[in-house]
């Protein structure tokens, strides 16, 4: 594994910052073709003509191929479960949320192109994601991107809390429920989201918060019941 301090020590020499530059631009250049794409991986079951919906999405640099095993547990569930793959190049093969307004942009297109599946109501409607796509996640409920009540994150990244905040003082949907799933371990995610749902509870948004044990900056091993527990809080069942 490289070091950072390897790298900085690298700073400024011409052959170092050439290969950066050239980096950059083989990035650039791989970005204009590069599309979002969407995976369906359970088609669900309709239920007097809605079909839940459970949409996920990827952590950065990350891609699907890396992702969808955490959500296999739901193959034959009554949810149609779709995970989108940003089209924002992280590195080769990898991918980011960096522009939310293109994460938003691509979001709201992977909803119109479900609807042609089928038909959802919001109260049927989760959102998830983990890490940085925990925090797109969060934030397309709280403006309501797409019609949705309730989210489920995992070790969300929360990089500006006011912004957050202010995002849910002018959320308008009282119906949210969230479930937070952190690490113990996980410095660069918890202490944020910690925060994060102390300003739901005061705003009177019910969101729970499952700190794991020993977990670090991943899923735990028993994520299919820690998520089956998390379905049984926001769909207050």
């Amino acid at each position: 594994m490289i070091d950072a301090k390897d790298i900085a020590a690298l700073q400024g020499r011409p052959f170092f910052m050439a290969l950066a530059a050239r980096n950059d631009r083989m990035l650039a250049e791989a970005q204009v073709y590069a599309c979002p794409q969407l995976e369906i991986i359970n088609a669900g079951i309709e239920q007097n003509g809605f079909t839940p919906l459970l949409i996920s999405l990827h952590g950065a640099n990350m891609n699907l191929r890396q992702y969808r095993s955490n959500w296999q547990f739901l193959v034959g569930s009554e949810w149609l479960v779709a995970l989108p793959q940003s089209s924002q190049l992280g590195g080769r093969d990898v991918f980011v949320w960096n522009d939310l307004n293109t994460a938003e942009r691509e979001l709201l297109e992977h909803y119109q192109t479900l609807g042609k599946r089928g038909k959802f109501r919001p109260e049927q409607t989760v959102m998830s994601g983990f890490s940085q796509g925990g925090q797109v996640a969060i934030q397309a409920a709280l403006k309501q991107i797409i019609p949705v009540n309730h989210f489920i994150v995992n070790c969300p990244y929360v990089p500006d809390l006011e912004q957050m905040t202010a995002l849910l003082d002018a959320c308008q949907n009282h119906d949210l429920r969230g479930y937070l799933l952190l690490g113990e371990e996980d410095p660069s995610c918890t202490p944020g989201a910690l925060q994060l749902q102390q300003e739901f509870e005061k705003r009177g948004f019910k969101c729970a918060v499952d700190v794991i044990p020993g977990l670090h900056h991943g899923f735990p091993d028993n994520f299919p019941e820690v998520f089956q527990r998390a379905l049984d809080f926001v769909l207050h069942r």
